[in-house]
This record gives structure tokens, sequence and C-alpha cells, in this order.
């Protein structure tokens, strides 16, 4: 089910003078135009973050690999931070609830809580996701280190490698690095991809089929709102231009520049906290 988007409560004619002014709104609409032109030549020259919703060709691997997996398992433990976990997050907290394994996301470096944690695992029964784009994010790497001894410490080193798997992008980063030393099962991360905008890359899908997500419904969903968005007739009919309208002239004509995200369903608590880091470290820039 699409998602419906009501601006009326944000107009001068629903809530009085706080509200936005139609020709406002219009001409903040008229200066979305020339941005959808450009992420619709972005989609057609397959810019990766576009192109991903209708892709198909790379799951079959993703879907094996994450089967052969998931039934050797009771935990999944993420070590990443931002983009690396927020949108593999939002996704696994919408998998079904039954007979999954738990999933932990660690993205704080605090010794306190990674030591309870490692110390609450079986780890014969539990899978590492390290995740890390450029493979160089010190408290991922401190975070994996940490892991990496308590589990050889615990198992050998023969059977710590199996529990163990690494995301990042080619090349000679030191996660990479370390991985191959170790000789971990490593998928790659896509480098003409941004990390904040990678959920449905192996970054999000993986962990998602980990907890159940069936990931080609998840792309099938992109894509519609993808299309939703940049095959509108106008900046008016495309939700993301009208919501990014109504904030930026609410902003300039009326001085409303807090954005709040209200998440009541508990499995979208996550997507509020991925839509903040969206939101303010992506779009917030220059003191927009």
């Amino acid at each position: 089910m699409p998602y419906d988007q009501d601006i009326a409560p944000c107009l001068a004619g629903a809530i009085g003078d706080g509200g936005l002014d139609p020709a406002a709104l219009d001409a903040a609409l008229e200066r979305c135009a020339p941005a959808l032109e450009a992420l619709r030549a972005a989609r057609a020259r397959g810019a990766p973050w576009l192109a991903l919703p209708d892709r198909r060709d790379d799951l079959p691997a993703l879907e094996e690999r994450a089967a052969a997996r998931r039934g050797a398992i009771d935990d999944a433990v993420l070590f990443g931070a931002g983009g690396a976990s927020l949108g593999a997050r939002t996704l696994c907290a919408l998998a079904p609830a039954a007979a999954r394994p738990r999933m932990r996301f660690l993205d704080n470096l605090d010794a306190s809580g990674l030591a309870g944690t490692l110390a609450s695992l079986d780890f014969a029964r539990t899978l590492f996701l390290v995740v890390s784009k450029s493979g160089a994010t010190a408290e991922t790497l401190a975070q994996f280190l940490v892991a990496w001894d308590a589990v050889r410490a615990a198992l050998g080193e023969r059977a710590a490698r199996d529990r163990f798997l690494v995301v990042c992008e080619p090349g000679g980063n030191p996660l990479r690095r370390l991985a191959a030393r170790r000789g971990l099962e490593t998928l790659d991360h896509d480098p003409d991809l941004g990390g904040r905008y990678s959920a449905l890359s192996a970054v999000g899908l993986f962990p998602a089929l980990i907890a159940g997500l069936d990931a080609r419904a998840a792309r099938a969903g992109a894509a519609e709102a993808l299309r939703r968005a940049l095959d509108a007739g106008s900046p008016r009919e495309s939700p993301p231009a009208l919501g990014a309208a109504v904030q930026a002239a609410l902003a300039e004509t009326r001085g409303a520049r807090v954005s709040v995200m209200l998440a009541w369903a508990d499995r979208l608590a996550p997507f509020a906290a991925w839509y903040n880091q969206l939101w303010a470290e992506s779009l917030g820039k220059d003191g927009k």
C-alpha cells in the first residue's frame, strides 16, 4: 500500500497566518522541476542508487548466501555506523517477527555495551556482519577486532572464520586487508553507491534477508515509490517534491525550520532515526 501525504494542515487556508501561502508553495514547486529533471537524467544514466530498485540479477546470490547462514544462527550482530547500519535496521524491523534470528545493531563504540553483548552470545550460533563502505571506519574496525579476538579465543581461528561476514568496497582498505588476512567471506560495496543510500544493496538487504525479509518485495516497493516520484507529470504530483516544497517554503516564509518525524508504529522507530540522518546530515548543508 503506498503512503498518503496530506499537506492541508500546513496551508494558511487550514491553520491561518502560521500556514503556507499558496503562492509561496507554487514558487517552491516551480523550483523543484529542475531537480526532478536531474534525477530523471541520473536514472537514465543508470546511477546506482536509482537503478537498484529495478535490479534483480544480484538477488539470487544474496538470497543463497543468506539462506545458508540463516539456518545456522540464533543471533546476528551488525557492526556499522550511520548509513552502514540505519537502513539495514529499518528493513530488519519490517521483517516477519516469527522464527527469525535476533538482530542486534551496535553502532556506538561503547566498551560496556559491546562487552555485555558479547557475553550474552553463543558464538557458535552467531553471525557478525561488519559493514563499512570505506573500510576505514575507526569505530567499526575497533568493534570487529574486539569481537574477532573474543570469538577466536572461544572457538579457535578456523571456526571463527565462519562467524564473520564483511561488507566493504574493493581495494586495499584496512577492513578488506584484515578480512583477507583472516580468510573471511566478503561482499562488495559498490564504490559509486553512497553509504547512506545503500539500504537496497547488500548493505541493507543481506541483513534483511537474514531477518527473513522478502528482498524482491522490498525492491519492488522502492521501484513503485520511485516511479511515483519521477514519472509524475508535475512537481505537485510527485509526493517527495511536494513534501520538499512545503518544507522549504515554510522555512523561507514562516521560519518553520524544525522537521519532526513521529513513528507511531514501533516497527517504524528505526525508520525515524534513518530519516533523521538523511534529512539532517545529507540535506542539511550551509545552514539550510
